[in-house]
């Protein structure tokens, strides 16, 4: 193999690619990254854990000599993100060196045959339907927060997913704490629409790096599964391609709309920067093991407190429209609550909340379907 490549354009392909490698993987050869070089100009760029795949194609300025490596993934981004010369060029000099060169600069790699990584993926037979990737990777901001990191309970180690037909995509995500929910349809004007389906978990990993190629590749990209896995894929027409592919989780997801108060006593709005201030300050004194605040209502006003027995405590008053009624408080975890305005955008957040136990239930102020539950601490 011996190509020379415009190396702003490798790294950005290296960088959809290398976080599908590595990380806790059965192999020792899932850290690498395998390019393959075709006669016809075009390189592809894959990693996979098993789990994970992704797979990018680039156009090759030139190319002397076509062929395939497999070379550390994460050590060849960041080498060729060091680089300041405007092209790059990779060369083969002899079985397991890979010669990187850039302006002055000479990096030796050694690589493994390519033979040796595992069979990868292939899209030719899947039915994809093209959808609006901006609404997609706004649902996938406001649910993937709440995924749950604990192993044990692996039906919350991923987002829920299900298509409800004419284009509309509920997600949906809890780690038996809080939970988010996300509504917004992935049509285009074009007509193209996902059919109603069964709801389908995709894996923490596996929407980080969905969200990973959404952030690159722009709007309009293309949707399809294929047995147990869900692909995405971008720039099919344009020939450069970039594909992900998740092996789903083969579980029920919990029944979260059980947790969604159905009707709220109290209501009110708040400015969603004011609070999301205010808590990051009460956070410095919060309790070391429940990180709570205490949050009381009266008309017009809303007290925050948060105390730390070692070190002292804290207190902030905002300003609040529509409570009713005698004064309500209500104990809640900073973080979470900071996680969902920090996740947001609206000017303004509604809350609702009922007794004191009850969950406290966050919108935007006029903003659609997406909702957000945060479950009370009992002793704040």
């Amino acid at each position: 193999m011996k190509i020379s490549i415009n190396r702003s354009k490798l790294s950005s392909n290296l960088s959809r690619v290398v976080g599908a490698a590595g990380g806790k993987v059965s192999l020792p050869i899932l850290v690498c990254v395998r390019l393959e070089v075709f006669a016809d100009g075009l390189m592809e760029m894959a990693a996979t854990d098993l789990d994970v795949t992704v797979k990018s194609v680039a156009r090759v300025d030139v190319v002397e000599r076509p062929g395939a490596v497999i070379v550390h993934a994460k050590r060849l981004s960041e080498i060729v993100k060091s680089l300041v010369g405007d092209m790059v060029n990779l060369e083969l000099v002899e079985a397991g060196r890979l010669e990187v060169r850039s302006g002055k600069s000479l990096f030796v790699l050694n690589v493994e045959d390519a033979g040796d990584y595992p069979a990868l993926p292939v899209s030719d037979s899947v039915s994809m339907t093209s959808i609006d990737g901006a609404a997609l990777r706004l649902n996938i901001e406001r649910t993937s927060f709440c995924v749950s990191s604990d192993d044990s309970r692996p039906n919350l180690n991923g987002v829920y997913f299900c298509a409800l037909g004419g284009g509309a995509v509920r997600m949906a995500s809890t780690d038996g704490h809080r939970l988010a929910q996300a509504e917004r349809s992935l049509a285009f004007e074009d007509g193209a629409q996902l059919p109603a389906g069964d709801p389908l978990i995709i894996p923490r990993k596996g929407i980080g790096e969905i969200k990973r190629v959404l952030d690159a590749v722009g709007r309009r990209v293309r949707l399809g599964f294929m047995e147990n896995n869900l692909v995405l894929a971008s720039g099919v027409d344009e020939g450069e391609v970039t594909e992900v592919f998740v092996r789903l989780i083969d579980l029920k997801f919990p029944d979260f709309k059980a947790v969604i108060p159905k009707s709220v006593e109290h209501e009110v709005t708040v400015d969603r920067l004011a609070m999301m201030s205010a808590l990051k300050r009460l956070a410095l004194l919060a309790s070391d093991l429940t990180k709570s605040f205490r949050a009381e209502f009266e008309p017009g006003t809303m007290t925050l407190r948060s105390e730390n027995s070692d070190m002292g405590s804290a207190k902030e008053s905002i300003s609040i429209a529509g409570f009713e009624g005698q004064p309500a408080t209500m104990n809640l975890n900073i973080r979470y609550v900071v996680d969902v305005l920090s996740h947001t955008e609206a000017e303004r957040m509604t809350i609702g909340f009922g007794r004191v136990l009850s969950p406290a239930l966050l919108r935007e102020e006029g903003r659609g379907a997406d909702l957000f539950v945060i479950m009370p601490i009992r002793n704040g």
